[in-house]
């Protein structure tokens, strides 16, 4: 990887066929940066607070039981649309003072003029908030953070009303009797040219999946229920999940590898590819269709349990 801010200087691999199964991540590699001093922190800094701003937010950790059950984040991803900084959340405390640590984590999180977008975030920002305990206060002023995963639930049942069959009533009473001074019932059956064929309620098999050339394709090994939450997301919007490879890899393990490096980026990036489907769907459903369903500064404070977060 290249950069001014550090990291591991090698290119994307190329992963091959085997790379085509997932989405790929379009930024080149002196676009994502490694913030572990003051001076790649402040830089990162200016330009995440550009007013208007869409930063994608996203976090990683080693598995509790590699710490002694101390879970405690590794990684902090902000992605905006030209870079994508991945902050050393091991090495910052050491190196740059909590005061200036606290005033980046309230320019970045509690700026009006900006939009966070995050997938289950909550869970995230209370990850945070205990790892570095110094900046928890600041977060509790966190301003226009949106959780991704309750944007497409919002979507999917605003999209789920349009779409659902008319509710069925019982027939009106003169139509089920004879109305008094009448010899025979209403004649209630449809003339012969308006005639419904009777619906076929045999079980369909389902529609065939097409590659993007709009080819039948065979079934993806791909598509299991280990594709979950935001990969599965991804999926459905953007056409090709996630590879979640590394998730579970040593994420406090310096340098990161090529691959974490690839991951960590991705997995905030597609939150800014996502946030622009979902919210355009909505509206052209409802005119009037929340597109920030912001998260409650207080709402992740009681959240303890991070478990299934991004599957």
């Amino acid at each position: 990887m290249s950069g001014r801010d550090g990291g591991v200087r090698e290119e994307w691999r190329d992963e091959g066929a085997a790379s085509l199964n997932y989405l790929q991540l379009s930024l080149p590699t002196d676009c994502v940066h490694f913030i572990s001093d003051a001076a790649s922190l402040r830089r990162c800094g200016n330009r995440l607070t550009q007013r208007g701003a869409l930063i994608g937010v996203d976090a990683e950790w080693r598995l509790p039981i590699c710490n002694g059950w101390e879970e405690r984040m590794a990684v902090l991803q902000l992605a905006v649309n030209d870079s994508v900084y991945l902050l050393d959340m091991l090495a910052l405390p050491h190196c740059v003072p909590h005061s200036e640590l606290r005033e980046f984590m309230f320019d970045v999180f509690s700026n009006p003029s900006t939009l966070k977008l995050g997938y289950s975030v909550g869970g995230d920002l209370e990850l945070l908030a205990r790892s570095w305990p110094f900046v928890a206060e600041v977060l509790s002023s966190a301003a226009r953070i949106v959780d991704i995963k309750t944007l497409a639930s919002m979507v999917d049942s605003l999209s789920s009303a349009v779409q659902a069959p008319p509710p069925e009533f019982p027939p009106h009473p003169l139509l089920s009797r004879n109305p008094p001074g009448m010899n025979r019932p209403l004649e209630t059956s449809r003339p012969p040219h308006l005639h419904t064929p009777p619906t076929d309620t045999r079980k369909k098999p389902p529609p065939a999946k097409l590659d993007p050339r709009g080819e039948e394709r065979e079934e993806d090994p791909l598509e299991t229920d280990q594709h979950k939450g935001l990969s599965q997301l991804v999926h459905r919007e953007l056409g090709r999940p996630l590879d979640k490879s590394q998730q579970i890899s040593d994420w406090e393990k310096r340098p990161l590898s090529i691959e974490q490096l690839r991951y960590a980026a991705l997995d905030a990036l597609c939150l800014l590819q996502l946030y622009p489907i979902l919210t355009a769907r909505g509206l052209s459903i409802d005119s009037h269709f929340n597109t920030e369903p912001c998260i409650s500064p207080h709402s992740y404070h009681s959240l303890t349990n991070r478990k299934g977060k991004k599957e």
